[in-house]
């Protein structure tokens, strides 16, 4: 009996003991399951309430892309009325790419909002779904975009209307399509353009629109698209009249000079009076044209010779004097390509085209080590190309005056005369470096200078007499002078002087890699313009860009160490072959740099894991024996 009772309460208690344990199990279980959703529901509340009252965000990366910056701050802050700002968004995207690009341009907004308070007010219009909105938003030049996405296996294509309109004081600037990788700096130089009390006027001197070379197909120079860019947000006027006498308006904040031919010095005075007066001058020679698609020269075929720009006189007298030649430069050579026609198809008759692209060292892709850091255009710039550029002098500036050198070439760049054929074969190139690498006179050349201070005037106590139909036999020059007073040393300038136009101009026919079309050269063009009028703030913006960051060419270090990369061509065969048995030396070598540098942060990674883990197992049973 007395084991019976015995078999009855251990299995009382045994049962007693599995349920307690269940309920246990059960307990912790429902309660993951509240935490769980406790938490959840914390982060949802969380994030709206923190949408709703802290639009501010701080962003921790090492490129700082993602937060407003200062100058936005500063710029948001001279507003003193309501800055109105309506968005032409549609409303549902069935791209979800598009839809992210909304979402971070909306974001973008309720921030700018809240930075200038009271002074911004958004207002959101959908023109796809409001026939009276898409009348606006036709009104102002807001024009649908084409967006193709992927559903399944059907490719879905939607009109997206994606601009916006901002208004201030009874003036307003139109965003026809908003870029969402740069919309601050969209955003904040339309603020910057209305809450100044006039757009700055813009000048510009030389020709710029396409034309035909000796009436053929080959185009040669326009500059259609870095005019567009400077009328978005400034007032651009063509400077004429100069060779008759007719001064620039002093009205003018900044003239461009582009690729001066054969100015008359009347003309040359004039520029130079302009600059007398406070003017700036930004002036860009060129004194060769190019085309990608006869690969000539512009006038080669006539004989011309290298075309004078009739500025050397007073370039010369500031210091600043391109040469005649172009910069060859195999260290920093950028890629072009074009199409190069060729017969049409036999059988449909349709034209066709061979895709063609070469490393030249006539293209130069100017980088860190070729921008000055201390200037303000310089400072967010990443490798602007310059084409065929010429070199300027390394004169002495006059006394009081400021030379900077703001591009550079490398310092293995050599000076070449200026021919009448563009060689484009990639062997030939390569050659002609090889050639240019053993003669050891590389150097770093300046591509474009930075003049302040007073200039002095070459033309005192002569000032060169207006060009008369009359009396002047040739249009470009004159031996007739005036007693006009001469202004000379008489405030303190601004002038850029670059050897190259070829960096603002259009892409050719058939080429495929534009000139201003790069994002780096329109970013020089606006830096240059915005610190030459006093919008130094938009310059600070234009730094919040991705850094370049360079993948290291393990076999091209393992080669230049090894002496390979710069040699004259192999006298014979024996040392051909001890070449060749070097060069695989050097293969294998960074082979094993390769691997070295891909397993070591690895290795490392895990070896600190695996000690973290063991430091936290015998912390443990360190506590467990205590």
């Amino acid at each position: 009996m007395r084991w019976w009772w015995r078999h009855v309460v251990g299995n009382s208690a045994m049962s007693s003991t599995r349920s307690s344990t269940r309920n246990a199990r059960l307990n912790m279980r429902l309660n993951l399951w509240l935490t769980a959703l406790l938490l959840g529901a914390l982060l949802v509340v969380g994030n709206d309430l923190a949408r709703q009252h802290m639009p501010r965000r701080k962003d921790l990366s090492e490129d700082q892309l993602y937060a407003l910056s200062e100058a936005s701050a500063r710029i948001l802050s001279s507003l003193e009325d309501r800055l109105q700002v309506t968005t032409f968004f549609t409303g549902r995207l069935e791209s979800g790419q598009m839809a992210l690009a909304k979402a971070h341009v909306q974001g973008q907004l309720q921030e700018l909002q809240a930075l200038a308070g009271e002074h911004m007010e958004l207002v959101a219009l959908d023109p796809s779904t409001s026939s009276q909105a898409a009348t606006r938003a036709a009104q102002l030049g807001i024009q649908s975009i084409t967006q193709e996405s992927l559903q399944g296996t059907q490719i879905v294509r939607q009109a997206v209307f994606f601009g916006l309109q901002l208004q201030y004081r009874g003036r307003e600037q139109v965003l026809d399509v908003v870029d969402p990788r740069s919309f601050e700096v969209q955003f904040a130089s339309a603020v910057y353009s209305l809450v100044r009390d006039r757009r700055a006027r813009i000048g510009w001197l030389g020709d710029w629109e396409r034309k035909l070379d000796n009436a053929t197909t080959a185009t040669r120079s326009s500059y259609v698209t870095a005019r567009a860019l400077l009328e978005r947000r400034h007032s651009l006027e063509d400077v004429t009249g100069l060779k008759f006498g007719d001064a620039i308006s002093s009205d003018l904040d900044l003239v461009f000079v582009v690729r001066p031919t054969k100015l008359h010095p009347r003309a040359a005075f004039e520029l130079d009076q302009y600059v007398q007066r406070g003017g700036r001058l930004v002036i860009c020679v060129d004194q060769a044209d190019y085309s990608w698609l006869g690969l000539d020269r512009a006038g080669a075929d006539r004989g011309d010779g290298v075309l004078p720009t009739g500025l050397d006189a007073l370039l010369t007298a500031w210091g600043a004097l391109p040469t005649p030649q172009h910069v060859w430069d195999p260290l920093w050579a950028a890629q072009q390509g074009w199409l190069r026609p060729q017969a049409p198809d036999p059988e449909t008759g349709k034209p066709r085209a061979t895709r063609e692209i070469c490393e030249h060292p006539l293209l130069v892709e100017v980088r860190d080590e070729g921008l000055d850091p201390t200037h303000p255009v310089a400072t967010a710039l990443q490798r602007p190309v310059l084409s065929w550029a010429q070199p300027i002098a390394p004169l002495d500036p006059p006394p009081g005056v400021t030379r900077l050198a703001l591009l550079r070439s490398s310092e293995r760049a050599h000076r070449t005369e200026i021919g009448d054929h563009h060689v484009t074969d990639q062997e030939q190139i390569n050659s002609r470096s090889v050639i240019e690498a053993a003669s050891g006179s590389g150097r770093v050349y300046d591509l474009a200078v930075v003049l302040s201070g007073a200039l002095p005037s070459p033309f005192e106590g002569a000032a060169p007499a207006a060009y008369d139909v009359l009396l002047d036999a040739d249009p470009t020059t004159t031996k007739r002078t005036t007693t006009e007073k001469v202004l000379s040393r008489s405030s303190d300038a601004r002038v850029v002087v670059m050897g190259d136009a070829d960096w603002m101009r259009d892409a050719g026919n058939y080429e495929l890699y534009p000139f201003i079309g790069r994002r780096e050269n329109q970013l020089l063009l606006m830096n240059l313009v915005d610190w030459l009028t006093q919008g130094e703030d938009l310059i600070d913006l234009r730094r919040k860009v991705p850094q370049h960051r360079d993948l290291v060419d393990f076999e091209a270090v393992a080669l230049e160490e090894m002496g390979l990369t710069q040699l004259p061509a192999a006298s014979n065969q024996a040392e051909l072959d001890r070449r060749l048995v070097r060069a695989e030396e050097a293969t294998s070598r960074a082979r094993s740099d390769e691997a070295r540098a891909m397993w070591v942060p690895i290795l490392l990674t895990l070896a600190l894991v695996l000690g973290f883990g063991l430091a936290w197992n015998l912390g443990r049973r360190g506590g467990k024996d205590s």
